[in-house]
């Protein structure tokens, strides 16, 4: 006989029926939910390629077919986790299925184990969950928010009807309503961020579901329905073995194990949806920034990988005036004069650039300042005309036995240990030296690798996790050392990646006033002690690279505030020629240095709320709104609009910059002009 079972609790509930065979999940939801699903379901899927899920549009039969050919046969439920074993005669398979939920939070982890009994090849493993179930007109209660991510345009959310996403009622047998985005590559992020969100607008539910990527993965927006059924269920899957979105196969060995990739799922009624998010993810975060640090970088609208001793000198100088922490060299610290080519791999710490002093002497000079040095590494590939390429070529990724790479980069394979040994060895080195920050960047992407094993499409899955291995072992052996992911800015953005490194670069972004967008499409999912936003007070453009210092257009006030108010929405990332301010210059950006070093302790605790909504590049208008860290602090931007209307505005008051001149009524703030930025707190709260 068939009953319902509820697990979990803080706001997020699993709803399960149990019948004689085990548990099969229900619906992901509140718990008193008045839409439990009809039907019921596993928390995965499984297709092999005697059973493979085909081609076809949906996969509603392969969901049945999956119920059917599993059985339950355990359970556990300790330290806040449930864990179900499945068992599967059909697929000569076990999974085993764990929920962690988080304390004081509506949401949990969850992640797939299978283990093969016999020899299989799979063709789709991947995670599963039933929101709710839904009647018909369904479709017009229901929307989905998505990311987008391109180079410099990072952070972009679409929020769409499922009418718009081509949802339709026109079938009234097998469904074929799905909406499936995919990456492919290394770089993991660099189209879309594995994340959705689905809103009911009737129950003001909402469900948050965010993978850690492996390389190639998928994420869908899916329904099922009984054939000429009125009732239904809405499911999100991802994962990335799927054949018919990334035309997968692993071959799984008797007695291996492989896991699906680790999924985040929150859920709010009526409540803060990212509020659960930031609580979820510093519940499981390992490394962050733990202080109001500011990092300095001599790249971005500034030196622009073409470092000389004088400007350093002047630049360190003017750094350790403002109260930087962290001073970091950027591209062609390892270059010597007469090499133009790209040797990237080599990391040389003789190059001759920096005159009799040598490296060593540069970062003597910033230690005495008071500072710590820092370098640009990027360390999983290497030039073509670098020593260890010439030397060593089958330490990189081979495609059809030749070495694979677009020019000038070539991609090392991290399966070797010598790989990862070569490495090491130099990071150790520059650590002998003084060096405790690494911006580690990424600036291209690979799609194949040849396996070392028998496995078909396999070889960047493990070369990937051969990559994640490295650097956690590289944080492990060096616990001070600061690791920045960095892969042209946000292009390697997704949890699985960053849960190894302190920081995030946000972007690439080189425009101040293209800025906002990003920033607040990037704390829907990144920590904002994690995100590296660029402050850039005094640029020198690509464009004006080339020119003599004193021709370059000198910088408005404006400008430069706005690119504080930026930072100060997460880690504080300065650069540009900040050793070329005038006065008055110097003296805001010191204010604005004071205020984020008792803002950063606020933030770091708070999590965000966005007064506007959704907004992306093209809007006139940005808002963030911290709360939950002791202290409310309202950012606005005005990008072509300086009127902002929003409940509650007379609550607030300017504090950035501190002399006053914003216009604020009841419900109205009104900024100083059309391209202005200004940082607000509530009234009677003290930082």
């Amino acid at each position: 006989m068939e009953k319902l079972r509820t697990i979990g609790g803080n706001g997020v509930f699993l709803n399960f029926t149990e019948t004689e065979r085990g548990l099969f999940i229900r619906s992901v939801t509140d718990k008193t939910s008045e839409k439990a699903a009809e039907e019921t379901f596993l928390p995965f899927v499984v297709c092999t390629a005697e059973r493979s899920s085909g081609t076809f549009g949906a996969f509603s039969s392969v969901l049945k077919s999956n119920v059917g050919a599993f059985v339950q046969t355990d359970i556990r439920e300790e330290n806040g986790a449930l864990k179900l074993t499945y068992e599967s005669e059909t697929f000569s398979c076990r999974v085993e299925t764990e929920f962690t939920f988080v304390p004081s939070a509506a949401a949990f982890y969850m992640k797939n184990i299978l283990t093969a009994r016999e020899d299989i090849v799979l063709t789709d493993f991947f995670s599963v969950l039933p929101l709710e179930g839904f009647g018909s007109g369904y479709l017009g209660e229901y929307s989905l928010m998505y990311r987008r991510n391109r180079w410099q345009a990072e952070g972009q959310w679409y929020e769409k009807g499922l009418r718009e996403l081509g949802f339709t009622d026109m079938c009234r047998h097998m469904p074929m309503n799905k909406f499936s985005v995919t990456n492919t590559g290394s770089q993991t992020t660099s189209e879309y961020y594995p994340c959705f969100i689905v809103k009911n607008k009737k129950s003001r539910r909402e469900w948050y579901f965010e993978n850690e990527a492996q390389g190639n993965w998928f994420m869908e927006l899916t329904e099922h329905r009984q054939w000429d059924g009125e009732q239904g269920t809405l499911l999100l899957a991802g994962g990335s073995i799927q054949e018919r979105n990334l035309f997968s196969l692993r071959k799984v060995r008797a007695g291996e194990r492989i896991e699906t990739p680790i999924s985040l799922v929150a859920f709010a009624q009526n409540a803060s949806l990212t509020e659960s998010v930031c609580k979820a993810k510093r519940y499981k975060n390992i490394y962050a920034i733990q202080e109001p640090a500011v990092i300095y970088n001599d790249y971005m609208n500034c030196l622009w990988a073409k470092p000389k001793l004088d400007e350093e000198r002047s630049l360190i100088d003017a750094c350790a005036r403002l109260g930087v922490k962290y001073y970091v060299i950027d591209d062609g610290w390892f270059c010597f004069e007469k090499d133009t080519g790209n040797r990237l791999g080599d990391w040389n710490t003789d190059g001759d650039i920096w005159g009799d002093a040598g490296l060593q002497g540069v970062f003597d000079l910033i230690r005495r300042k008071g500072m710590l040095p820092g370098v640009w590494m990027e360390c999983e590939t290497v030039g073509e005309n670098s020593q260890i390429y010439k030397k060593r070529p089958d330490l990189t990724i081979t495609v059809g036995g030749k070495s694979y790479g677009s020019r000038p980069r070539h991609f090392l394979d991290f399966r070797k240990e010598e790989t990862a040994r070569y490495l090491r060895e130099k990071i150790a080195k520059l650590y002998d030296m003084g060096v405790r920050y690494i911006k580690t960047d990424y600036n291209d992407s690979y799609l194949y690798a040849d396996a070392v094993s028998e496995n078909e499409n396999a070889g960047l899955w493990e070369n990937y996790r051969c990559v994640l291995d490295f650097y956690r072992q590289l944080g492990q052996a060096f616990p001070d050392l600061i690791l920045e992911s960095c892969a042209s800015g946000g292009m390697r953005e997704d949890e699985g990646f960053l849960k190894y490194f302190r920081l995030q670069s946000a972007s690439d972004q080189e425009e101040y006033y293209n800025y906002p967008s990003i920033i607040c499409g990037s704390l829907r999912n990144t920590l904002p002690e994690k995100l590296g936003i660029w402050c850039m007070p005094y640029p020198i453009r690509y464009s004006c690279r080339a020119l003599p210092i004193e021709k370059v257009p000198r910088p408005q006030f404006e400008e430069m505030i706005f690119n504080l108010v930026s930072g100060m929405n997460g880690v504080l990332y300065l650069s540009s020629r900040i050793d070329m301010l005038d006065m008055p210059g110097t003296a805001v950006i010191k204010e604005g240095i004071s205020l984020y070093k008792k803002i950063f302790p606020v933030i770091s605790q708070s999590y965000p709320v966005f007064p506007l909504g959704i907004t992306r590049a093209e809007d006139k208008q940005h808002a963030v709104l911290w709360r939950g860290g002791g202290a409310d602090l309202l950012c606005l931007w005005a990008t072509g609009k300086r009127e902002f209307i929003m409940d509650g505005a007379e609550e607030f008051e300017q504090i950035f910059p501190a002399e006053k001149d914003s216009d604020i009524s009841p419900g109205k703030i009104v900024l100083k002009g059309d391209v202005c930025a200004r940082i607000f707190g509530k009234k009677g709260e003290s930082l």
